[in-house]
C-alpha cells in the first residue's frame, strides 16, 4: 500500500476514535468539550505516528486508545451519574493510557516480522520469455529493432 494511503487510513481511525466520543457526549451528560479535550490528548500519539515514514502506527495508537478511552467515559459519565462525587478516570487513561497507546503503536511495526508475512514480489521478473511474448502481442507492444 502506498504509504499516502496508509496515511488517509490513519487518519480515518483517529477520526473514528473522537466520533466515539462524540457518541458518548451526545447519549450521556457528559460535557462534550471535556471529552474531546480527553480524546485529542489520548491520540497524540496516533497522530504523531500518522506523520512519520510508517503511518500504519498511527492506525495502532488509535485503536489502541479506544478501550482506554470508553473505561474512562464510563468511569465518569456512566458510574458518576449512579454513585455520585467525582471520578479520576482520566488520570488513570492520561498516565497509563497514552503510554500504552504508543506502546502499541510501535509494535504494529514489528508484527510482519513476527508472523513472517513477506512483501509481494514483483512478478515480471519471474515471467518466462514466452508469457512476455503473448503479453506483448496481446497489448499490441512492438519490439524495438535491434541497432546493429
Amino acid at each position: 500500500m502506498k504509504t499516502s494511503t496508509v496515511r488517509v487510513i490513519a487518519f480515518g481511525c483517529i477520526a473514528l476514535t473522537l466520533g466515539l466520543q462524540g457518541l458518548v457526549a451526545a447519549f450521556t451528560r457528559c460535557e462534550a468539550l471535556e471529552l474531546f479535550i480527553a480524546g485529542f490528548i489520548m491520540l497524540v500519539p496516533a497522530i504523531l505516528f500518522a506523520f512519520t515514514s510508517k503511518p500504519s502506527s498511527g492506525i495502532g495508537a488509535a485503536f489502541g486508545s479506544i478501550p482506554f478511552l470508553m473505561w474512562a467515559n464510563h468511569a465518569e459519565c456512566l458510574q458518576a451519574q449512579q454513585s455520585g462525587g467525582a471520578a479520576m478516570a482520566y488520570v488513570f487513561t492520561l498516565f497509563i493510557g497514552v503510554p500504552a497507546s504508543a506502546l502499541i503503536g510501535c509494535l504494529t511495526q514489528f508484527v510482519p516480522f513476527v508472523l513472517r508475512i513477506k512483501p509481494r514480489k514483483n512478478l515480471i521478473s519471474y515471467a518466462s520469455s514466452e508469457q512476455l511474448n503473448k503479453t506483448t502481442r496481446k497489448f499490441g507492444i512492438k519490439k524495438r529493432a535491434k541497432k546493429h
